[in-house]
């Protein structure tokens, strides 16, 4: 079998078995198969198998220029303390050079700090983000991952009447122990993508912990190793969450995924 009836045959396979799009709200039926994380994510693209999600068009095609920033700000943010080979970070920024302009402009180096890792201590650059970069690309990308964790961890697509929470942590804030971890620390599972001897340890680590009615979810995702996206998801809206610096979405089949008014505004 070629690598596209193959990959043809997977997409049927799922959507046999998930026919809504689970990304804007479960009531367009799903056309594709989407990877949530996205292979872009993942050092040279290998990714391991697992973590598809049954997406409409516009979901799925929709966040791949997110996809690509994602990456490119998350390997920013790691830096010196991950091992990524040059040749794969050039190939990133070139692309983001070449498309988006804005998200090179927004983003900068704040100098040098020293981190401990592995008992020794080492220089890592600090990375500044704009504010514009987080709302237009990074955010918008963090809350699509916590859609796809949603539907993993609770079978069903997240409702229209529900609100997504996300917060990026940079590497300064997580270096400085900035994360909430009152919250966190408290997430009883441990999430991993794996297949056969390949798995995203050090890429995507995620914990997570849902309700027992599945009314609530948070996870903390770890990116690379450096930077932290935080999610808390209430499906029914009527939480009234309000954290301080976080950003709040929405989705629905009209629209799909859409950023309501920051909890600051």
């Amino acid at each position: 079998m070629g690598e596209a009836k193959r990959r043809a045959t997977r997409t049927q396979r799922l959507l046999a078995s998930h026919p809504m799009c689970c990304f804007c709200g479960g009531s367009v039926p799903a056309t594709t198969r989407e990877h949530a994380p996205p292979i872009v994510f993942f050092v040279d693209r290998l990714r391991p198998e697992g973590h598809e999600f049954p997406a409409c068009a516009r979901c799925n095609h929709g966040s791949r220029d997110q996809d690509t920033v994602a990456a490119f700000a998350s390997l920013m943010m790691a830096g010196t303390t991950a091992e990524v080979p040059q040749h794969y970070v050039d190939r990133l920024i070139s692309s983001v050079r070449n498309n988006h302009r804005d998200v090179i402009n927004g983003m900068d180096s704040e100098g040098e700090i020293l981190i401990q890792k592995n008992g020794l201590l080492y220089p890592a650059t600090v990375v500044r983000v704009s504010p514009y970069v987080y709302e237009t690309w990074l955010y918008p990308w963090a809350a699509k991952q916590g859609l796809a964790l949603w539907y993993l961890h609770t079978e069903t697509p997240f409702p229209p009447e529900g609100r997504i929470y996300a917060r990026w942590f940079s590497n300064k804030e997580v270096w400085n122990r900035e994360l909430p971890e009152e919250s966190f620390d408290i997430l009883p599972q441990v999430g991993l993508i794996a297949a056969g001897k390949n798995s995203s340890r050090g890429q995507f680590d995620y914990k997570f912990g849902v309700s027992c009615e599945k009314v609530a979810a948070s996870f903390m995702i770890l990116l690379h190793g450096c930077s932290v996206v935080a999610l808390v998801l209430d499906s029914s809206g009527n939480l009234q969450l309000k954290p301080e610096g976080w950003v709040q979405y929405t989705t629905s089949s009209d629209r799909g995924l859409c950023r309501q008014l920051s909890t600051q505004e």
